[in-house]
């Protein structure tokens, strides 16, 4: 299989990645007023009118499926009666430029090749480091046809749960196997009723699907990793690994006995925190003496691990990763960016989340709102998928901003108030989303006559013109989502990994 597309700081490469993202930078820069804005307030700041007329003029023509191809990369545009205004086409193209590469992998095997390359480069001792690289261990010499699939982490789910998936699913190929090597796609790696086939019920607390599949894959780049570098030592921060094993024990109760499980974690309560001294980090008891005694005499060498590390806590593991030379590697899978500090204000020590990289800081135009940081969070894949599907399943943007209106006129308080989730609120009229969506707030029950005024008909009749400002800004979201990455990257180069 091809490899996909990665990035890889070196001295002759950072410079052209330096350039990348400051060209990123600039981007949302420029485009400032619509990164920091939020679609709720479509209607009370009268956001429409921000953007350029000759933009407008063609996008509110689109179908919802043109919408689609809009903010796909490479996705067809119909241009109707006349040609699309260049400044539209260049933000459209500068965005998908300035978005690091989001293609699904559908195989372990572009992880195995990099790693496979990372150990040539050791054994010909031809890899170009910084003075202050930290050396690697030595990598395991099998071949990935020599691996045994009990290499592969199975969260506890083979043996029972191994046996309820039909073989015939994976076309001959044991479900372990086909984890590590074919990932394969939703159907065949979920049930119908969308939980993991490789999963038992006692596995999947506190999992919905979609971590499932994260975890599911996760642990098999974390396996291989571990072994390429790290000695088969990983050190994973946040799991419910406890809450698990008394499931476990109870559901052994109940049954009598359990198929066969993995070793469990070791566990240590460890508080990890921006402010910390990375060095503090490995004086922990446990990372020595008690819960691995063994580690000391194998020169400590580990790695870490984090999926879903929230806000500034994956700063905070690249901060601990680059002060610790027996730390050989890290797979760290970032969320929550809104959550990431960003001013001394809100980090009193100034181990900020963002910028972490000396050269993003000095980047003019550098900071990113919280808004813009929030956005980062969504998937613009999904909101493709959806538009494909038919706008009208995405009202309920315009019945939120409909809704903030009234609020502000009556309730200033309540501005941007958390309401409550409606299921299918697009299938409601919009009185009773909004009699259902401020259930949560004491001291709001919406006047029958704002619900049906004239200003708030001629808002819900502009519905599509809300979709359309949601997707402009959506298409930035890879954006800020990269500028993020790629300052931990230049960090991480600037700490010499």
């Amino acid at each position: 299989m091809v490899s996909r597309p990665s990035i890889h700081l070196s001295s002759t490469t950072v410079q052209t990645w330096m350039d990348y993202a400051r060209q990123a930078v600039t981007l949302l820069d420029i485009h400032r007023s619509v990164v920091d804005s939020y679609v709720l307030d479509f209607f009370s700041e009268d956001l429409w009118s921000r953007l350029n007329p000759k933009w407008t003029s063609v996008l509110e023509t689109l179908s919802p499926g043109d919408l689609a191809s809009f903010l796909q990369q490479g996705g067809s545009i119909k241009q109707k009666k006349s040609p699309w205004p260049l400044s539209l086409l260049a933000f459209r193209g500068a965005s998908h430029t300035f978005a690091l590469p989001r293609e699904a992998v559908s195989s372990v095997a572009p992880l195995l090749h990099y790693l496979r390359q990372q150990q040539q480069q050791q054994q010909a001792g031809n890899t170009t480091q910084p003075d202050n690289q930290r050396q690697p261990c030595d990598a395991e010499r099998k071949s990935e046809s020599e691996r045994s699939t009990d290499e592969v982490p199975r969260d506890g789910s083979n043996g029972a749960a191994a046996k309820d998936v039909d073989e015939s699913d994976f076309h001959g190929v044991s479900p372990v196997q086909q984890m590590s090597v074919s990932w394969g796609d939703t159907d065949s790696e979920l049930s119908a009723a969308g939980q993991h086939k490789l999963l038992q019920h006692v596995f999947r607390r506190h999992l919905k699907p979609k971590k499932q599949h994260e975890v599911a894959r996760l642990a098999v780049v974390a396996a291989r990793v571990a072994h390429a570098a790290c000695g088969g030592v990983m050190v994973d921060v946040g799991k419910f690994d406890g809450q698990l094993e008394k499931a476990v024990e109870k559901m052994a109760g109940r049954q009598g006995r359990l198929p066969p499980l993995p070793p469990g974690p070791r566990h240590a309560a460890c508080h990890l925190h921006p402010a910390m001294d990375p060095h503090a980090f490995t004086k922990v008891p446990w990372v020595i003496t008690e819960v691995w005694p063994d580690l000391k005499s194998r020169g400590e060498v580990c790695g870490l691990l984090g999926l879903h590390t929230c806000g500034d806590l994956a700063p905070t593991l690249l901060r601990i990763f680059t002060s610790m030379p027996a730390c050989r590697a890290l797979v760290s899978v970032g969320c929550c960016y809104m959550k990431l500090s960003t001013s001394r204000e809100e980090e009193e020590e100034g181990n900020l989340g963002y910028p972490v990289s000396g050269f993003v800081r000095l980047l003019p135009g550098h900071a990113l709102s919280y808004e813009a940081r929030e956005m980062a969070c969504h998937a613009i894949e999904m909101y493709a998928t959806r538009l494909a599907l038919g706008a009208e399943n995405l009202k309920v943007h315009c019945y939120r901003a409909c809704l903030e209106v009234i609020l502000m006129r009556h309730w200033p308080h309540h501005y941007h108030a958390g309401l409550r989730s409606i299921k299918n609120a697009h299938l409601m009229d919009f009185a009773s989303y909004a009699k259902q969506a401020v259930t949560r707030l004491d001291d709001v029950l919406v006047p029958e006559a704002d619900l049906t005024s004239a200003q708030t008909l001629r808002n819900l009749a502009r519905w599509k013109q809300v979709v359309v400002y949601y997707s402009l800004r959506l298409l930035l979201a890879p954006v800020v989502e990269t500028v993020v990455l790629l300052d931990r990257l230049l960090f991480l180069y600037d700490k010499g990994a």
